[in-house]
C-alpha cells in the first residue's frame, strides 16, 4: 500500500471514499493507465484501508495523498505558465461580475472569500522556476485579502464597464499570486458590483458558476 500511495503522491491524485465506491480527484488532464489500472484491481484493498483509517464521519471528505514540496505541473499548465512568460496570459482570465443590492457585509464578504482560498488548494497555488524546472507549489490562506471597494458614483454606464475592465485585465503573477482576486466597485450606495477574478491556470470556465454558487451559499450561512 506505501508503494501505491507514493504514486498516488507523484501524480497529485486523491481519493474520496462514499460508501463502496472510490472517486478520484486530480489537477492533470488525466489518471495514468497503469495507475488506473492497479486501483480498480485493489480497489477492496484500498477501501479497507481508508476505512481503517477515518471514523465514520470523516468517510465523506477527501482524502488527500502527501504531497512533495514541489508539485510538476500538467501539460495544460506548463503551456499557460509557458505563455505567460512569453507575453503575458491576461487573456485567460476567468470573471464574473456579480450585482449586489441592498445591504453588504464587507466582513462577512471577505471572510467567506478567505474560507473559499481554505478549502480550495488551487486558488493558493503558485508556480515557480528553480534551476530551469517549473513547479508548483501551494502556500498558506493566511495573506490573501479582499481587493476593497472602488468607487464609481461619478462614472457613466461606459466608464463603469471601462473600470471593471481594468480590474478583470490586471494582471497575475503566477511566482507569487493567490489565483484568486475579489473585490467591489461601488456606483451607488445600493448598487454595487462583485468582481470575482481566477487565472485559467487554477480554474475553467465550467467552475466559475459552482464557484458563485458554493460562495452565495456560504454568505447567505452567515
Amino acid at each position: 500500500m506505501e508503494h501505491l500511495l507514493q504514486k498516488l503522491q507523484e501524480e497529485d491524485v486523491h481519493l474520496t471514499l462514499k460508501g463502496d465506491n472510490l472517486e478520484l480527484h486530480f489537477n492533470g488532464d488525466s489518471v495514468p493507465a497503469a495507475l488506473l489500472q492497479e486501483l480498480k484491481a485493489r480497489k477492496p484493498e484500498i477501501i479497507a484501508f481508508l476505512r481503517a483509517r477515518l471514523t465514520k464521519e470523516e468517510t465523506e471528505k477527501l482524502i488527500p495523498a502527501l504531497r512533495p514540496a514541489q508539485i510538476p505541473l500538467s501539460f495544460n499548465q506548463e503551456r499557460l505558465w509557458f505563455l505567460d512568460q512569453l507575453h503575458g496570459s491576461t487573456n485567460y482570465h476567468l470573471s464574473a461580475v456579480l450585482k449586489l443590492t441592498g445591504e453588504v457585509d464587507m466582513d462577512v464578504l471577505q471572510a467567506v472569500a478567505q474560507q473559499l482560498v481554505e478549502r480550495h488548494d488551487v486558488l493558493r497555488t503558485v508556480y515557480q522556476e528553480e534551476e530551469g524546472s517549473v513547479f508548483q507549489a501551494v502556500i498558506p490562506s493566511d495573506d490573501w485579502v479582499f481587493d476593497g471597494v472602488l468607487e464609481a458614483s461619478d462614472l457613466d454606464e461606459q466608464g463603469l464597464h471601462q473600470l471593471i475592465e481594468r480590474q478583470i485585465k490586471k494582471p497575475f503573477d503566477l511566482a507569487s499570486d493567490y489565483m484568486l482576486r475579489m473585490g467591489i466597485v461601488e456606483q451607488e450606495p445600493a448598487t454595487r458590483y462583485l468582481i470575482l477574478v481566477m487565472h485559467h491556470i487554477a480554474s475553467d470556465g465550467w467552475s466559475i458558476p459552482i464557484f458563485v454558487r458554493e460562495f452565495a451559499n456560504l454568505y447567505a450561512q452567515r
